[in-house]
């Protein structure tokens, strides 16, 4: 048996439906056994669906493909390109012997490779062993090839943006793992090369940038520095001056005096730019202890993270109003803050969590994964309540009824289905989706039901007759997620486009559209007020939106991994994510909202004492060693 805490090997399994259903299904049930985590294609292929895609997914999430050789396996189109499609993509590939077949008839991509027979007679046993062993060969690095695959594809797709480049810990990694390919192993494409090789040109820049930065602000500190000595002089000579014009004006009378008031308003301008630039200066710092927390943070070093962005945001606070536009400092902050205020994780599922909600009382939550399942939870100690099973493919969403008395799911089986929350079972099935059914969830008073799928629509449904009302269109891409606001008149929804779409309930209309994520918008929910719209998305963040605006508030930053879901608690005090990261988490909504000196008492409080910038912070940020120490919980400094 595997490790049970470590990460599972994702196993494609590729087979006909024919000739070899039922032993692949004995194949997953003893890969599971095993410690693995296989999957198969269980969908019939209907009338003009793109299979290619859809099967070539499945293949490129996998860290390995097991393709079940039969009769009807070799003579099959798409059996065979999906084997073009593995090695195109360079996934292990094991092939396993099911039924006899010539030679001849095997694919040569596939008889070059050593086959593990399951038709000999000896059982199913020994040659799973066997499969297993083949298997757990380099299992760590053929997982690292798999993450860095899909890093590769999305940063292909995205056009190749510097956002999705690796940086810092992560590009060492890649690196080493590259460098430590075996003989045998698969190939590391062209793609993860690319990746990789311009995440080095990339980080080489920042690095030099930031060097190159920090060299004009110490040449700028200088000029400051001369500038405030030039003044000095001036403010000496002057005095000096004033006392000698005070014996001549008694002689010269008004001319001298006038030259005199002349020359101390030059000396009142210069003053003011010194003041200005000095300003300007200060808030260039502040800026570059943003970056440094926001680094920090990234690597969990949450402590430095909130020294670094509290200095920073002082030195704002310090200067006028019309001097500081926006504070980057006060922003770091607010994410440092945020993630002291983790209430706890849930931990349970075998699988990524895909979607997170709580009960309409706040009492539970549910969620929704990869492993076919969703589990409720008390939402006070964390603790599983029940585990919801039934659905044939990965639970992409969950959410309980208005009375909370009822759950509905949506997966990729092309099906929503309703339960009962308390017993667990499955009361009905909505079916009409061609493809991926990723959102559904009820309206306020629980008579109907909107679901989001991978059709670019959303549809609404009768929750009692599980029959479809109407359809939402508008979206240039897949629909993630869907949901009504409290008051029933309004729905949500979050697409692969980029964007989060507002619409009217009654008339299927689109009203307004959000923009900002980087990437796909996996989730969309209201507050319960209606006033805020929280979305979650691929770029590992979840944001706050006005729903009457459309204007951005907040971004909360700190999954490591894909944002899949996001929604507010009943008071709207609190916002619940779900990540591919495995974890859900908690945040304070206020943090994000409060005056800063609040939220710099917030993490002085968390600091619990250590206030002091370290050594290396203050490197960091440029300051000279011979410096002392600034403590940023003092109001002084």
């Amino acid at each position: 048996m595997a490790d049970p805490g470590a990460e599972k090997l994702k196993v494609f399994i590729s087979y006909s439906r024919k000739d070899s259903a039922e032993f692949a299904d004995e194949l997953v049930a003893g890969l599971e056994y095993g410690g693995f985590a296989p999957f198969l294609d269980r969908h019939d292929i209907a009338a003009g669906e793109d299979w290619e895609a859809r099967l070539g997914g499945l293949i490129a999430q996998s860290d390995t493909v097991v393709f079940v050789v039969s009769p009807e396996a070799v003579k099959s189109d798409r059996c065979v390109w999906g084997v073009d499609r593995t090695i195109e993509l360079s996934k292990r590939l094991l092939p396993v012997i099911f039924k006899p077949v010539p030679e001849h008839d095997i694919p040569k991509k596939l008889s070059r490779l050593q086959f593990v027979r399951f038709d000999t007679g000896r059982g199913i046993t020994r040659p799973l062993a066997e499969l297993a062993e083949a298997l757990r060969q380099d299992l760590d690095w053929i997982r690292e090839h798999t993450r860095v695959g899909e890093l590769a594809r999305r940063w292909e797709g995205r056009k190749r943006p510097e956002s999705l480049l690796l940086r810092g810990d992560d590009l060492e990694a890649a690196k080493a793992w590259m460098a430590t390919r075996k003989v045998g192993a698969p190939e590391i494409t062209d793609a993860q090369r690319a990746l990789i090789s311009a995440s080095e040109q990339a980080e080489a820049r920042r690095l030099g940038n930031e060097r190159e930065q920090l060299e004009r602000d110490k040449a700028q500190v200088a000029v400051i520095k001369a500038a405030q000595a030039r003044t000095a002089r001036l403010q000496w000579i002057t005095r000096w001056a004033f006392a000698a014009v005070a014996a001549v004006i008694l002689i010269a009378g008004a001319t001298v005096g006038y030259l005199q008031w002349d020359k101390a308003r030059q000396l009142a301008r210069q003053e003011v730019a010194l003041a200005e630039s000095r300003q300007q200066l200060d808030h260039a710092q502040a800026n570059i202890l943003a970056e440094l927390s926001a680094a920090k943070l990234s690597r969990g070093e949450i402590e430095s993270a909130l020294r670094l962005a509290s200095r920073g945001t002082r030195i704002d606070l310090a200067l006028p109003t019309d001097a500081v536009k926006a504070s980057w400092a006060a922003a770091a902050l607010a994410a440092g803050v945020s993630q002291t205020k983790w209430h706890f994780v849930l931990d349970g599922h075998d699988g990524s969590v895909t979607s997170a909600a709580f009960s309409p009382d706040g009492s539970r939550i549910v969620t929704a994964s990869l492993d076919n399942t969703a589990r409720t939870w008390d939402a006070a100690s964390a603790k599983e309540i029940a585990v919801l099973r039934g659905h044939d493919g990965a639970v992409w969403s969950a959410a309980f009824s208005p009375d909370g008395s009822r759950i509905v799911t949506a997966s990729w089986d092309r099906t929503a289905r309703i339960w009962d929350a308390a017993s667990a079972k499955e009361i009905a099935v909505l079916r009409g989706h061609d493809v991926i059914v990723y959102s559904a969830a009820f309206n306020p008073d629980g008579s109907r039901i909107v679901t989001a799928s991978a059709d670019k629509t959303a549809r609404i449904w009768d929750a009692a007759s599980a029959k479809e009302n109407a359809i939402l269109r508008g979206h240039d891409n897949g629909v993630r997620s869907a949901t009504f606001s409290r008051d029933g008149s309004h729905i949500v929804t979050a697409s692969d486009d980029k964007t989060a779409r507002i619409w009217d309930a009654a008339s299927a209309k689109e009203i307004a559209v959000l923009r900002g994520h980087d990437t796909a918008v996996r989730s969309a929910a209201f507050s319960r007020d209606g006033s805020r719209i929280v979305t979650a998305s691929e770029d590992k963040t979840a944001r706050i939106w006005d729903a009457v605006s459309a204007k951005e508030i907040a971004v909360l930053r700190g999954h490591e991994d894909v944002v899949s879901s996001a929604a507010f608690s009943p008071d709207g005090s609190r916002i619940v994510t779900a990540s591919w990261d495995r974890t859900a988490r908690i945040w304070d909504v206020h943090l994000h909202t409060m005056a800063v000196k609040d939220l710099l008492a917030e993490a002085c409080v968390h600091l619990a004492g250590v206030t002091k910038l370290t050594r290396e912070e203050m490197r960091l940020a440029g300051y000279p060693d011979s410096m002392s120490e600034i403590d940023i919980c003092t109001s002084g400094q």
